[in-house]
């Protein structure tokens, strides 16, 4: 099981995705940062 951790700029933890599919991840990745930290 593959999970990502998103790290803020301040070291902590912004949000988890678990058990992600390998084939969207990357684009899954983009879209919520650019919608959460952007």
């Amino acid at each position: 099981i593959r999970s990502t951790f998103i790290i803020g700029k301040d070291g902590k933890v912004k949000h988890v995705m678990p058990k992600v599919n390998t084939k969207t991840h990357h684009d899954d990745v983009l879209k919520w940062i650019a919608e959460n930290l952007v």
